[in-house]
């Protein structure tokens, strides 16, 4: 049976107006207050030390009719609360007490009448709003709450990570700090690498790449459009296992002629085609005092040779090889090498530059030692590489060397890359800081392992009026969305 007369009064989301009909309610005016003073020698007074509030009480009086037995169960079974729940006068429905019943509640019995007192202890002695106000904005920008309530109340405060962060921050205008995490935590750090852009061993024909249509260096005999010199000829696998071996039909004409082969270099992983490189080759050749041979190991741009390691022998008198290196129009170096030394065998022919040092290498391979040439070219770390071209040829049909191809490479090399190193809070992690309770929760656990030395919780809480908060993340995070929740608090 309701009673439906009197003040509704809700306590831990029931209506007691079910049982009870109110007849008083005593809430007295703002916080029970106390006062700490000292006797100071025989002087008049007290010194005062301090004030604090103290618990509040609320007392609720009303009649029970009918039932009284039943009724008197019921209501005592309402009232049972282990801890503080929300108490609820529909005078003001938008405010709450968190408050729970006190002493014995009495109720004096007369016939099919009773008159109940409950009294309530509220331990804050605080009105709260029932609606939670919500406020808005990222780290890094400042955050204006009005709070409207005449008491200082404590706020939760969200962080929800854009992406990888080492640090929740939070500071206010009365010079409070709350830090999780560590401001020294860093993203990543910055390493190098080589980045092989390819690698043939010739075990088999390579199938990303172009024959006889690249860019060369001596393009026309003694520099004659009239006199070309030709690309032409395909390379046998089968005549030496894992070799490429230049295989041209060369007729009695003035010019140089054999198979070339090309292909595309794409830029590193930073996305510059002007890096430093290692451009290596290895090549096993035998010749003679009568016999020519020219090889080219060319690094391309647009079509045009950028950088050439040239290696020949174009005289049939003189028993010695040319070691040449070239930078766009330069001709950096024009090396004759002894044929006692530089003998039939297997060479590595490296370029490799770095920065705007270039460095050409004859290498005489398991036999030690070579050619070395490094100069340093302005400009050169500017030059960009986007192919290569290296080509095979023999003089009209004179003796020619034997040459096989056994192994070429192309590497980026010292290409800065960025090492990500795990940080404390990666994106889409939900970092909440509950003032009131001084807990920390990260996606809803409680996290106890958060540096949290020296947090300024007791004065974080929202001052009547305008207060502004400051959000804070590591420097080198995305801004994170930060959320300031909080109910208005009276006296």
């Amino acid at each position: 049976m309701n009673i439906n007369q009197g003040m509704k009064v809700t306590f831990n989301g029931i209506d007691l107006s079910k049982w009870i009909e109110v007849s008083d309610v005593q809430r007295n005016i703002g916080q029970n207050r106390k006062a700490t003073l000292i006797k100071v020698g025989t002087s008049n007074g007290k010194r005062f030390i301090s004030t604090s509030a103290d618990e509040g009480t609320i007392v609720v009086k009303g009649d029970v009719m009918y039932q009284l037995v039943s009724q008197r169960r019921d209501l005592a079974a309402a009232l049972a609360t282990d801890e503080p729940v929300q108490l609820i006068f529909d005078d003001e429905p938008d405010k709450y007490y968190m408050a729970i019943c006190d002493q014995q509640t009495t109720m004096s019995e007369e016939q099919f009448l009773g008159e109940a007192v409950i009294t309530f202890v509220v331990p804050d002695d605080l009105a709260y709003a029932v609606a939670t106000s919500t406020v808005t904005g990222s780290s890094g920008t400042d955050i204006t709450i009005n709070n409207a309530g005449s008491a200082p109340t404590a706020p939760v405060l969200t962080a929800t990570m854009a992406g990888d962060n080492g640090l929740v921050g939070w500071t206010n205008d009365q010079g409070a700090v709350l830090q999780f995490g560590s401001s020294d935590e860093i993203d990543g750090v910055t390493k190098q690498r080589s980045e092989t852009v390819y690698h043939y061993t010739f075990d088999t024909e390579p199938t990303d790449v172009v024959l006889n249509k690249g860019a060369v260096a001596y393009a026309t005999f003694n520099g004659n459009p009239a006199t070309p010199n030709l690309q032409d000829g395909p390379f046998n696998y089968t005549r030496t296992p894992g070799t490429a071996t230049p295989a041209s039909v060369r007729t009695a004409d003035t010019k140089w002629s054999g198979p070339s082969m090309s292909r595309i270099i794409g830029p590193n992983s930073a996305g510059t085609a002007s890096g430093n490189f290692r451009f290596v080759n290895r090549v096993k050749f035998g010749t003679s005092v009568s016999s020519y041979g020219r090889t080219e190991y060319n690094l391309t741009h647009n079509g045009k040779v950028v950088i050439s390691l040239l290696f020949y022998d174009n005289s049939s008198g003189l028993d010695q090889l040319v070691f040449e290196g070239t930078v766009g129009d330069q001709h950096l170096f024009v090396d004759s090498l002894p044929r006692n030394y530089y003998k039939d065998g297997e060479y590595d022919f490296s370029i490799s530059k770095l920065g705007d040092q270039i460095t050409f290498r004859l290498d005489r391979v398991n036999l030690g030692g070579g050619g070395v040439e490094m100069r340093v070219v302005d400009g050169l770390s500017d030059i960009e590489v986007d192919g290569m071209t290296c080509w095979f040829t023999g003089f009209s049909d004179t003796p020619g060397w034997t040459m096989n191809w056994e192994d070429s490479y192309f590497e980026w090399i010292n290409v800065d890359y960025w090492n990500d190193i795990p940080n404390r809070f990666k994106a889409g992690d939900v970092v909440v800081a509950d003032v009131g309770t001084k807990t920390v929760f990260v996606n809803g656990v409680e996290e106890r392992t958060l540096p949290t030395v020296g947090n300024m919780w007791d004065s974080f809480k929202l001052q009547p009026g305008e207060n502004t908060i400051h959000p804070l993340a590591s420097t080198w995070a995305k801004p994170f969305t930060a959320k300031i929740e909080y109910r208005e608090a009276w006296y």
